[in-house]
């Protein structure tokens, strides 16, 4: 009997290996903690390997090792505004399917409100697919979609978490059709705990949800949030430190296990294109002004994606900086997020109690000092602004 893997820190839940097995005799099943890994039908399965082959290629996945990086900023605030740093990806979506292309990315499910990946030209499609959703996505047979378009002769661009991108790229093989955008990744959470949380608003807000945006930046991108609309009129809005969500998601409390050890999380990266915040920016190092609507962290590696860079141009202020100048404060650039000390302390709990236990007990408010949320508050984004005029800029 094949196995796919000898613990789960082996296993990034990609999908690749369901992409290319002959019998479908592979299917996703959630584990205790809520994630999914994929399970082989033993009377279906044939032993031709496939599987085995395609998650070995994906761990050997060659990442890029010269790259440029950038300071990018999209010219249209209004596209900031929605985006969840500076409309990267906005405009390489449009970019693409304006030249006949697709583009794959993810969707918060507007019924179930799981993330999933889907494929599609659709502009109202593209304005779903923009933003952080901090759950880890259901790739379907996405895939296996983006293969057959790439075959057909269609352009594609692949959005995802650098383990998706790799999946993608060995499951579509090297072709100058698929243009691959990574998103610089924190760590997946559990669709368990997701859900759990969800339940919790809707009780207690006593209404189902409309809408759901994990990065509002009503607040400003320094200081950006979860918004949920709910049916009945009303909205919850908490900054990130507020959120008992994201609270324990920045605790590293609820990720994926193989995410504490993820070979994707260096400088060099396995995509054409790597976008992300450009924490830690300084005016010093461009003429882009921070005026808290954004700035992304982009890196490009490959001669395909300089090309789609070219495209952009004229949309947008972008200057060459230094990588190292990211590195500071952007975690999955240097290495992955340690396994914190009470892990396995917040699962227990959470198998021998209810939710409201755990969300007390270990999702609870970050606590600043006056002047950390001054600068973080609209008083810092107006002094931020005044300092912006007294230079000039």
């Amino acid at each position: 009997m094949i196995k796919l893997y000898e613990n789960k820190e082996l296993c990034y839940g990609c999908t690749a290996c369901i992409s290319v097995c002959p019998q479908n005799a592979i299917k996703m099943i959630p584990d205790e903690e809520g994630f999914f890994y994929p399970y082989i039908a033993e009377k279906i399965c044939i032993s031709c390997g496939a599987c085995v082959g395609i998650c070995d290629k994906i761990k050997a996945t060659k990442k890029n090792g010269r790259s440029i990086a950038y300071a990018f900023q999209c010219n249209n605030t209004n596209i900031r505004r929605k985006s969840s740093s500076g409309g990267a990806f906005y405009l390489l979506a449009t970019s693409m399917i304006n030249k006949g292309g697709m583009v794959c990315g993810a969707v918060l499910d507007c019924q179930s409100f799981n993330v999933k990946h889907i494929i599609s030209n659709n502009p109202s499609d593209i304005e779903r697919m923009m933003g952080s959703k901090y759950v880890q996505s259901d790739m379907g047979n996405c895939l296996n979609e983006v293969k057959k378009y790439v075959l057909n002769g269609y352009q594609v661009l692949f959005s995802g978490t650098g383990c998706q991108v790799a999946a993608c790229r060995n499951v579509v093989g090297e072709n100058d059709l698929l243009l691959t955008c990574e998103v610089l990744c924190h760590g997946t959470p559990s669709p368990l705990i997701w859900k759990q949380y969800i339940n919790s608003v809707i009780e207690q807000y006593s209404s189902n949800i409309r809408d759901i945006s994990f990065r509002s930046k009503n607040k400003g991108w320094h200081n950006f949030g979860m918004e949920i609309q709910f049916e009945n009129g009303t909205k919850q809005q908490e900054t990130l430190d507020d959120n008992p969500f994201l609270c324990g998601f920045l605790r590293n409390l609820y990720l994926r296990p193989t995410c504490y050890d993820c070979k994707y999380a260096s400088q060099e990266r396995c995509s054409d294109i790597c976008i992300g915040d450009f924490w830690g920016y300084n005016e010093a190092f461009s003429d882009i002004i921070d005026d808290d609507t954004g700035i992304s962290a982009l890196i490009v590696s490959t001669e395909k994606g300089k090309l789609a860079l070219r495209d952009i141009l004229k949309k947008a202020k972008i200057y060459p900086v230094s990588i190292q100048n990211m590195i500071p404060n952007n975690g999955p650039l240097r290495k992955s997020v340690d396994w914190p000390d009470n892990r396995n302390n917040f699962w227990m709990d959470f198998g021998s109690n209810n939710f409201d236990f755990v969300k007390k007990k270990y999702m609870y408010p970050k606590k600043y000092s006056f002047l950390q949320r001054l600068r973080k508050s609209r008083v810092g984004q107006l002094l931020r602004r005044i300092r912006n005029i007294i230079r000039g800029r």
